[in-house]
């Protein structure tokens, strides 16, 4: 059963009558006819879906259509050229109609296309100009260059020509005037706080250096005055030098006979005394190494009690516990004797 309000009844078409001696020109000009006698309003979604449902109906008028003429090829193979060549005409004819039905819809959607496109990228624009960092070189922008990108910013014109973008643009500018502000402030400040401290470094440097100068020359003052006193000085040591180096040749000739007297005299003090310390030594060492070997003893004696004590603790724990378990206290005291010994293969006891 055919829809109604189709283009063309398919079932009354011959199809051998349509797809020789040019038969198909006339159907295509009905379907021409019928697609573009109606204007809908393009501004109304009745309209859109309208435009939408007479080029749905042509495309399938072309399928239907191609069916019969393929249908007819397989029946009539001397036309299959002809008909062929007509189901190729209908087709191309009937895109065109196609086309040309949906153009003004194709057109409105391209129109609501490009204005979207432009109110996302006025939006773009809008956040283009509140970012702090230039992606393209990965850096930050200048205080002159974020000042330039508020005015620009700050001159954009937001109205109701945005439409259902107009909101979101607004808050995007507030949102990118306060943020550029916001570091501006934050860059003018930290670049005051650069200049001050600069400001500061130079002049202590400066106070350093007229410091470091005054030091210099005073110690070049000094210097020379420390010079001419110290020539003065040597000039008359060399003079009591010479006065005096007789008097000292005598004295050091004395006083090495002298020394040399005490020296052998301390010489042999020293070798006494280290003899005594030698043999102190001796005494003190044996004496140490007595009290050594006094104190090893007692404490491996100890050593040796603690581990009794340790192992028989031990012991009389196991004991009781074999006694916990049903043993008399006597086998119990035999089995343990009998671990402790290691006469009971794979069993010890851990102390």
């Amino acid at each position: 059963m055919s829809e109604q309000n189709e283009l063309i009844v398919i079932e009354e078409v011959k199809a051998v009558e349509v797809f020789t001696n040019q038969g198909i020109k006339p159907l295509i000009e009905m379907v021409r006819e019928k697609a573009l006698s109606e204007v809908p309003d393009m501004t109304t979604k009745k309209g859109r879906d309208r435009v939408r449902s007479l080029a749905a109906k042509v495309a399938k008028t072309k399928t239907a259509l191609d069916g019969l003429g393929k249908d007819l090829t397989e029946d009539w193979k001397k036309q299959a050229k002809v008909v062929d060549n007509s189901r190729k005409l209908m087709r191309e004819e009937l895109d065109s109609i196609r086309d040309e039905v949906r153009a003004p819809l194709t057109e409105y959607e391209n129109r609501e296309k490009n204005r979207v496109a432009a109110l996302d990228a006025f939006y773009d624009n809008i956040v283009s100009l509140s970012k702090t960092v230039n992606v393209e070189l990965d850096q930050p922008y200048t205080v002159q260059e974020l000042e330039a990108n508020l005015a620009k910013l700050e001159s954009v014109v937001v109205d109701d020509s945005l439409e259902e973008r107009e909101l979101d643009c607004i808050k995007a500018k507030a949102r990118g005037i306060e943020k550029l502000n916001s570091t501006i402030e934050e860059i003018k400040e930290r670049e005051q706080r650069e200049r001050e401290l600069e400001e500061l470094r130079i002049k202590q440097a400066e106070q350093e250096r007229i410091e470091r100068e005054r030091q210099i020359a005073e110690e070049a003052a000094e210097k020379a005055r420390e010079e001419a006193a110290k020539l003065i000085v040597k000039q008359q040591q060399e003079a009591e030098a010479r006065e005096a180096q007789a008097k000292r040749d005598l004295e050091q000739a004395e006083e090495r006979a002298k020394q040399a007297a005490i020296q052998a005299e301390q010489q042999a003090k020293q070798a006494q005394e280290r003899a005594e310390r030698e043999k102190q030594a001796a005494i003190e060492a044996e004496k140490a190494r007595q009290e050594a070997e006094q104190k090893r003893l007692v404490q491996e004696a100890e050593a040796r009690e603690a581990n009794i004590k340790h192992k028989k603790k031990i012991n009389n724990e196991a004991m009781q516990s074999f006694i916990d378990g049903g043993l008399s206290e006597e086998a119990a005291k035999a089995v343990v004797t009998l671990i402790a010994k290691g006469l009971i293969k794979h069993t010890k006891i851990s102390y």
